[in-house]
C-alpha cells in the first residue's frame, strides 16, 4: 500500500524544506509561503505518482545551478535557449554553455530555423 503523502502545498506551508546547497530555503517568497528545495520536493512527486520509496531511500537530490551561465530574461526565447543550452552542454559541458548569451541568440535562432526548414522541406 502506498503511504499517504501530504500535498506539496502542505509541505511548503509547513516549511518542510531541507536545503542541501546552503541557500536560504526558509526565506519567505513574498506570498506568505516558504520555499522548498526542489530536490526534496521531487521525492514527494515520485511518491504521489505511485513510486514506492522507503524512508531509508528518501535522500534529497542535489541540484546545482551554475551561476556563470547567463540567464534569459525574455520568455519568448526560452524554448530556443533551452535547446541551445542542451546542445552546448552535450557537446562541451558547462564551459560551452557560457557562450549562449543574449547577444548570440538572434543568430542562433536564425540558424536553428534554417536547419529545421532544410531538414523538413529541403535546401533553401
Amino acid at each position: 500500500m502506498i503511504e499517504a503523502v501530504p500535498s506539496l502545498t502542505g509541505v511548503v506551508e509547513d516549511g518542510g524544506s531541507s536545503a542541501s546547497d546552503g541557500d536560504e530555503s526558509d526565506d519567505e517568497d513574498g506570498k506568505g509561503k516558504k520555499s522548498i528545495n526542489t530536490g526534496h520536493m521531487f521525492l514527494y512527486i515520485l511518491r504521489q505518482a505511485g513510486k514506492q520509496i522507503s524512508s531509508k531511500d528518501m535522500k534529497t537530490f542535489t541540484i546545482d545551478r551554475p551561476r556563470s551561465i547567463p540567464q534569459n530574461t525574455t520568455s519568448f526565447d526560452s524554448g530556443v535557449t533551452s535547446i541551445l543550452l542542451i546542445q552546448a552542454h552535450a557537446v562541451g559541458g558547462l564551459e560551452v554553455c557560457k557562450c549562449i548569451t543574449p547577444d548570440v541568440l538572434d543568430i542562433e535562432v536564425e540558424r536553428l530555423a534554417v536547419m529545421i526548414y532544410e531538414e523538413n522541406i529541403g535546401v533553401i
